[in-house]
């Protein structure tokens, strides 16, 4: 669909190479497939204050807000990461952050219920460990954490290319139906 000149972004990358997928993703195709993460909700322009400025949430909040903004505490890129932790479980499990989706033991927040022993515990322990205790991550507390989030990415990318254990066929059935209910918009 075209509005004007303009071809609008796609919210799921999917390029004719599902096909090949994993030979595509080792020769840097990450780049032609993915999802990408809108919100409609609301934001904050952050270029417009001073590097570390800090906010403080005056709405009404509910489960799938950060604590910092449950608690009244000041916060700068903890919702963005609380909000994609919540993707990622919504993904994962089916269904939203509740209240007692996450606990808080020994300091830091962990989700209440276990992953399956073949999801690759270690991968996305290490991803909710970062994204529900970002201020924990480096000694200084500070944040955006994009070398981190950077760094487990390319762990997951690393596992998907060398354990093939037939995700291949699942990814590229899904892939497929993705891109062509894409081209029927």
């Amino acid at each position: 669909m075209e509005i004007g000149n303009e071809v609008p972004e796609r919210l799921v990358m999917a390029d004719e190479s599902a096909v090949n997928l994993l030979t595509t993703y080792r020769l840097n195709g990450w780049s032609y497939k993915g999802i990408k993460l809108i919100d409609f909700g609301r934001t904050i322009d952050t270029r417009q204050f001073p590097r570390g400025q800090q906010f403080v949430a005056d709405w009404p909040t509910d489960a799938r807000d950060c604590r910092e903004m449950r608690e009244g505490a000041p916060w700068t890129y903890q919702p963005d990461y609380f909000g994609l932790a919540g993707i990622v479980y919504c993904m994962l499990y089916g269904k939203y952050f509740e209240e007692n989706s996450i606990v808080q033991h020994a300091g830091q927040y962990q989700l209440s219920v276990s992953f399956k022993r073949y999801w690759q515990v270690d991968l996305w322990t290490e991803l909710f460990d970062l994204l529900l205790n970002p201020t924990l991550v480096r000694p200084d507390g500070q944040l955006p954490l994009c070398a981190e989030l950077g760094s487990i990415r390319g762990k997951f990318e690393y596992w998907l290319q060398h354990n093939d254990r037939g995700i291949r066929a699942s990814l590229q059935g899904l892939l497929k139906k993705i891109a062509i209910a894409g081209e029927a918009s």
